[in-house]
């Protein structure tokens, strides 16, 4: 069986396939945001989606690129690809929040208004809900940072500190966790570093080794291993929340979050029936159905329920993802519309000086 196109670490051309693992992922994130979705979906998808993620972000770290950044632009260019968005999606929520309270004719409340400026600027439960999800970029941020310095060190003391890092991790949210401030994602960010340095390593063995397997036997191998750990969480019911440092049982999670994350990235490597513009358009326009996820949950949920006839019956899940998922999509069409008439705008501003 074909595969899509895979390269050297070093090299920064895009990967398909792994736009595509990005595309799936997303689609999960929605779906275990969906209202009354069936328990044992539920946890099976959250026991590793957002591992997921963190661990394709060390798969496509380019150490040989970065490693000639000196720390501060690394910083900004990090900031630039997590923070602003954050930032901006933060706001954005907050502003449609406060213009909903004028529209309904509700008195605006100001120390909701303090306590959301205060949560998006922490980091913390206090922001809106609507933009809850938005924990993943500050954790990817601040991850990505460490996750620099890191890799500036030698191999055998990364495997020691990633160690370390583990334990401490599992220390703190074990025995410590009624002490923990829980601003700007701490402790979750070291647990997201792990991930990251776990997605890299493994680029490296995949590279090297994926060629020496069949397609079919790779995808075969791939399957069971995801149905293996799937099981595995099934029966432990192990219930897990990244963004809540909910783990359950904590090295099940550990191991199995891994475990169906590589094989995921195994099997979509060599489906080369996902390798279309639509999964590719989708794993490269991610960070926007996290913006307006939850916003677009709550406005699916409103247009059903003014339905004549149709709002007597509670909504089906399956229909709550499909609504939100088509919302999302609307959002990611806006979206770029909006950057390109502002690029547009930037060049004619850029062009006038000349007449």
């Amino acid at each position: 069986m074909k595969k899509m196109n895979i390269i050297t670490p070093s090299k920064s051309i895009r990967l398909e396939y792994i736009d595509v693992c990005k595309a799936i992922g997303i689609i999960l994130v929605v779906l275990t945001h969906t209202y009354d979705i069936p328990y044992n979906l539920y946890i099976s998808v959250f026991s590793f989606h957002m591992p997921f993620f963190f661990i394709l972000s060390g798969f496509v770290y380019n150490k040989e690129k970065n490693d000639k950044l000196r720390l501060g632009t690394f910083i900004y260019k990090k900031f630039r690809q997590y923070m602003i968005p954050y930032f901006i999606f933060g706001f954005s929520h907050l502003i449609i929040i406060i213009l909903w309270f004028f529209l309904s004719n509700q008195v605006v409340d100001f120390s909701f208004v303090f306590e959301s400026i205060k949560g998006i600027l922490l980091c913390t439960d206090g922001m809106p809900q609507s933009c809850s999800p938005l924990w993943f970029l500050m954790c990817l941020f601040i991850s990505s940072l460490l996750f620099y310095l890191i890799m500036k060190i030698n191999i055998q003391y990364q495997c020691i500190i990633m160690f370390c890092i583990v334990l401490s991790h599992f220390t703190m949210v074990t025995w410590f966790r009624n002490y923990l401030p829980f601003v700007y994602t701490f402790p979750t960010f070291l647990i997201a570093l792990f991930f990251l340095w776990i997605g890299y390593r493994f680029r490296c063995l995949f590279e090297r080794y994926s060629t020496c397997f069949h397609g079919k036997l790779l995808m075969s191998v791939s399957m069971c291993i995801i149905m293996i750990n799937i099981t595995i969480v099934l029966l432990t019911n192990n219930k897990i929340n990244m963004r809540s440092d909910t783990y359950g049982f904590y090295f099940v999670f550990i191991v199995t979050s891994i475990m169906i994350s590589l094989g995921l990235i195994c099997l979509i490597s060599n489906l080369t029936i996902l390798s279309n513009r639509f999964f590719k358009w989708l794993g490269q326009n991610t960070i926007y159905v996290f913006g307006f996820n939850y916003l677009c949950l709550n406005f699916a949920t409103e247009i059903y329920y003014y339905i004549p006839v149709v709002k007597n019956y509670p909504i089906h899940w399956l229909v709550s993802f499909l609504t939100t998922f088509s919302l999302c999509l609307l959002c990611i069409f806006l979206c770029n519309a909006i950057k390109k008439l502002w690029r547009l705008l930037k060049c004619f501003c850029a062009l006038l000086p000349l007449f």
